[in-house]
């Protein structure tokens, strides 16, 4: 959340800060981090609850897309400069919320498809799993 506020109302009047607000290190994204970590520590959650599964699996697969540098380059800091550009007060951080969501919602499905090719594969070849050959 502290980088959708910078990035709404800093983002060219502290230009020498950009790398820090869009990096991982930045302490607001660690303190962000923290807080949800100790939130979701207290609370009790069904362990067989297959949608927490199924997100959890796809925060890898979205980490790995935020960490390439030609996906933040080319695609994701256009959208959102294009954002920040063309919109103004409560609309900017909803758009750039919402387009986290959604490329979140992508890479979920785009990691639902692996799994499924990869279950498939290693039923037709199954040494890929770990099985044995005879």
């Amino acid at each position: 959340m502290g980088t959708l506020l910078f990035l709404c109302n800093g983002w060219h009047f502290l230009p020498f800060l950009r790398k820090i607000a869009l990096h991982y290190t930045n302490p607001l994204t660690i303190a962000g981090a923290t807080f949800l970590l100790l939130a979701f520590t207290k609370l009790r959650i069904n362990r067989g609850n297959r949608l927490i599964g199924i997100l959890a699996t796809a925060s890898f697969a979205v980490y790995v897309l935020h960490c390439t540098a030609p996906f933040t380059e080319t695609v994701y800091h256009p959208i959102v400069k294009d954002i920040y550009k063309n919109y103004s007060g409560i609309a900017c951080p909803l758009l750039i919320f919402s387009t986290m969501c959604c490329v979140y919602l992508l890479c979920t499905l785009l990691d639902q498809a692996r799994q499924w090719c990869w279950k498939q594969l290693t039923r037709a070849v199954p040494w890929l799993a770990g099985a044995k050959a005879e």
